[in-house]
């Protein structure tokens, strides 16, 4: 019987990390970012891009993601707050591919790729959802 070597490329676990930015009314921005089991491909990323409403905004929350402005911030409802994170499919740093050497420290993983697109298709299909994850007073 043989096993897979764990230090071949091949068989090495390979990651998706996505960059994604909160920035409120007043410009104030901060940045969050989660990793994937699994490499993006091209057509993934043209499904990415058709679920994000006006082709750059998503609720993190809705598919089970950080939001890093109300994780930054200790006063959430100033006002200039929302729900919604920028995700840039064009930009080249969105999407990194990340071997098991890239992975930070205890960095979770939030699911396969595949899994993120059916979140997406389902959060875009369902409409995101502004009354739930908005602003809360």
């Amino acid at each position: 019987m043989t096993f897979p070597d764990i230090n071949d490329e091949r068989t090495a676990p390979v990651y998706t990390r996505v960059n994604y930015t909160y920035r409120d009314a007043d410009n104030y921005k901060q940045f969050g970012s989660v990793l994937l089991d699994g490499t993006i491909s091209d057509e993934q990323k043209c499904i990415v891009a058709a679920c994000l409403d006006g082709g750059e905004l998503f609720i993190p929350e809705q598919i089970g993601w950080p939001h890093p402005g109300k994780e930054a911030m200790t006063d959430w409802s100033d006002g200039g707050d929302h729900c919604f994170c920028e995700l840039d499919v064009e930009d080249p740093e969105t999407f990194e591919v990340v071997g098991p050497d890239g992975r930070r420290t205890a960095e979770p993983v939030f699911g396969t790729v595949e899994a993120w697109m059916r979140q997406m298709l389902e959060a875009k299909g369902l409409g995101w959802d502004v009354g739930r994850y908005g602003v809360s007073a």
